[in-house]
């Protein structure tokens, strides 16, 4: 556990563990805030190749006991190389018509269907008359796996390791530029972000990395550091930089090149940096240079740059920071999950159920008034029987009021991505009956088997579930028999 600790407003006690998978071995750092002050609490690391998610953030969760990070506050980090984004300026408009403009241009730029495509964003302050807007989009299948793979994990979000770049380097690597690119070189990638006024405004990847640009002799192999160069002017472009010169392109390092080894990630980020400034790149050494610099060991710098992913994600969450939540709509965190995992797919059966629960009120209270009448006939001749039968008459009625409300508390409780409930009936003596729409048949199926694993729901079953032309969603029935309302008694049958 380190021993430092740096200055936040925020005094409201918070513990953070945030996870990351880079270069095939997971990563984790917590982070815990307390009086205003927060502290990197322990780091961890897996071997590469060995470890899941579920089994390593298992390991994190029990590593600090009751104040580890559990009860909703894992944040796990999702590698970014199936991203894509852009950057608009937009005129000054409204909140909704940013959304509008981002979705038409995000989706004329992308090879895919627009329901194949998962895709948010984030508006800046208006600035000269625009507003800066960052898209990111990617595949919706690819998203979903991922999310399926962490589920168990139950975290509070899902982020981008990107905006963890943007905000180590303002917390610990000298980010007081307004406008910045920032590289952070991995083993087989580097991930590049233009960051402007503190937030990351746009991003791209070259998929080279440490291990591409040692050459067998341990040198830096020139041809590769060529191609290096190459590509990240080329990004520069991308990012609407024309004269490189004019931004400074940062590239993180472990600090002040401390390691004494002529082939380590020091020395190569010297000779890219030496490689760029003779190409005309405004390219600098982005060393460990903020407020805790001069409180740091070596031992203490390495730890950061090391994780420097998994502490960015961590810092964010702790600041509360708007990212851009592009899983937002697929993963909510656990704790709105056990609330309303179907809010927004219930909206219209807890119309149509309001409807039926009016009616139903109706009618237990004429049978309450029925009762009530036939029980004064009888107050002259109160005895023994009829307290009997007045029991007997409130058990009739109780046993005829479907709890509707149960029963949506039971359907909220079946959370499956991809699914909308958007019809509920039910009669007494027939089989419940709800309609919606699936993603897919997967989910459809998925959706069924949970339903049946519900105590008192049986006989679950799929009436139809034909595909809408216009969205390509299937539009499902089913019913299923819910306690003994779908059974018809005959008069007189208790």
């Amino acid at each position: 556990m380190t021993d430092y600790m740096f200055e936040k407003k925020d005094t409201a006690a918070k513990t953070v563990i945030a996870i990351t998978r880079e270069d095939n071995r997971f990563r984790a750092a917590c982070l815990s805030q307390r009086e205003g002050q927060v502290e990197i609490a322990w780091t961890k690391d897996s071997q590469a190749g060995e470890e899941n998610w579920v089994s390593f953030a298992r390991q994190c969760v029990l590593l600090g006991g009751a104040d580890s990070g559990h009860n909703g506050s894992v944040i796990i980090g999702y590698d970014s190389l199936g991203v894509v984004f852009y950057h608009f300026d937009l005129p000054a408009v409204s909140k909704d018509e940013i959304a509008k403009i981002v979705r038409l241009q995000t989706e004329t730029k992308l090879p895919l269907p627009a329901d194949q495509v998962e895709f948010s964003y984030r508006a800046s302050a208006l600035h000269n008359g625009h507003i800066p807007v960052i898209a990111a989009a990617a595949r919706r299948q690819n998203l979903q796996g991922f999310v399926d793979s962490v589920k168990t994990v139950a975290p509070s979000r899902i982020m981008l390791d990107y905006e963890a770049i943007a905000k180590i380097w303002s917390y610990f690597f000298g980010g007081s530029e307004k406008t910045a690119v920032v590289a952070s070189i991995g083993a087989t990638s580097t991930k590049i972000c233009l960051v402007e006024a503190g937030s990351m405004s746009n991003a791209a990847i070259v998929d080279i990395g440490f291990e591409d640009l040692r050459a067998e002799s341990g040198e830096v192999s020139p041809a590769v550091m060529e191609r290096f160069v190459q590509d990240t002017r080329n990004i520069l472009g991308l990012f609407g930089i024309r004269k490189p010169a004019d931004v400074g392109v940062n590239f993180l390092s472990c600090g002040n090149g401390e390691a004494a080894e002529p082939d380590d990630e020091s020395a190569i980020i010297k000779a890219i940096v030496s490689s760029m400034t003779n190409g005309g790149v405004n390219a600098k050494i982005a060393d460990l240079s903020g407020p805790l610099s001069s409180r740091l060991s070596v031992k203490d710098g390495r730890q950061i740059y090391d994780y420097r992913v998994p502490t960015g994600l961590a810092l964010a969450a702790i600041d509360g920071d708007e990212t851009l939540g592009l899983f937002d709509s697929l993963c909510r965190p656990a704790s709105e999950r056990q609330k309303t995992p179907f809010l927004s797919s219930l909206r219209k059966v807890l119309t149509a159920a309001g409807l039926m629960l009016a009616g139903a009120i109706f009618l237990f209270y004429l049978l309450d008034v029925a009762t009530a009448g036939r029980l004064d006939a009888m107050k002259e001749k109160m005895n023994y029987d009829t307290l009997v039968e007045k029991q007997k008459l409130a058990e009739i009625i109780a046993g005829v009021r479907p709890d509707v409300l149960e029963l949506l508390s039971v359907l909220n409780s079946v959370n499956v991505n991809g699914v909308v409930v958007d019809g509920f009936d039910f009669k007494k003596g027939q089989a419940v009956k709800i309609t919606g729409t699936v993603s897919g048949a997967d989910q459809l199926y998925q959706f069924q088997e949970r339903l049946s694993e519900k105590k008192d729901i049986k006989d679950v079953k799929i009436q139809s579930a034909p595909e809408d032309e216009k969205t390509k969603r299937l539009k499902f029935t089913i019913t299923f028999a819910y306690k003994d309302w779908a059974v018809k008694k005959t008069p007189g049958q208790p």
